[in-house]
């Protein structure tokens, strides 16, 4: 008899059944990962206005769900004399339904991070259909007037069902 480890080819999710007859385990596609992401640069933001949204790509389909996210900064945003600058994640019916307002500015720390979970930033919520925006909300002055800044943020959902 031969042995092969397994263990590092064959998910749990993965294994049907085990019984007298040996194990069984599903072969082919899982669900495959549907990914959004985007890069924002200030240079990006051109409103004249302290809030401004980028769509994260286009609109998901309809029995997506979130896995995950995560929000990396590497280049603080800041400029011109804007005093704060934050980021949420969400819909364009509830802006911050991802993650919740999170600083992006100039003295902010730990990214890359997820933030705080806003209603459906949570594993398995469900956001089939829906458009993800990144909408950015500065202090004192207009977004177009912030001169640097680099925010990356990755999506990641799964298919529900059929």
């Amino acid at each position: 008899r031969y042995w092969r480890d397994w263990s590092s080819d064959v998910c749990s999710s993965d294994l049907v059944d085990v019984d007298s007859d040996g194990v069984r385990v599903r072969v082919g596609d899982r669900n495959p990962m549907i990914v959004r992401s985007a890069r924002i640069q200030h240079s990006d933001l051109v409103a004249a206005a302290t809030t401004e949204s980028v769509a994260i790509g286009v609109a998901l389909p309809a029995n997506a769900a979130l896995v995950g996210y995560s929000v990396d900064c590497p280049t603080l945003f800041s400029g011109g004399s804007v005093a704060s600058c934050t980021v949420k994640i969400g819909t364009n019916g509830d802006d911050d339904a991802v993650m919740a307002a999170t600083s992006c500015f100039t003295g902010a720390s730990g990214f890359p991070k997820a933030g705080t979970p806003g209603v459906l930033g949570y594993p398995g919520a469900p956001l089939g259909g829906q458009v993800i925006y990144a909408k950015f909300t500065t202090g004192s002055d207009n977004t177009v007037n912030l001169s640097a800044g680099d925010l990356r943020v990755r999506l990641y959902f799964t298919p529900l069902g059929g």
